[in-house]
């Protein structure tokens, strides 16, 4: 896939390149380790999904939050 991308991106032109190079920028820069977890978010994150009887926010909460429902 990474070749595709490669042979993909050198046919473009140059005024076309830089929404591609930004793009891949965004995704280079999610795998650096200043979005990983730390240890006690990492200890919270185990303690919730071990939960046997997990709390869930209201449907309304998510709708006003994001101005819509999750489907399920």
């Amino acid at each position: 896939m990474l070749d595709k991308f490669l042979s993909f991106a050198k046919m473009l032109p140059a005024d076309r390149l830089g929404p591609v190079e930004d793009a891949l920028a965004e995704i280079m820069a999610s795998y650096s380790d200043q979005y990983d977890f730390s240890d006690a978010e990492r200890q919270i994150i185990d303690q919730r999904v071990s939960e046997t009887q997990p709390s869930f926010a209201h449907p309304d909460d998510i709708k006003n939050l994001f101005g819509q429902p999750f489907s399920a």
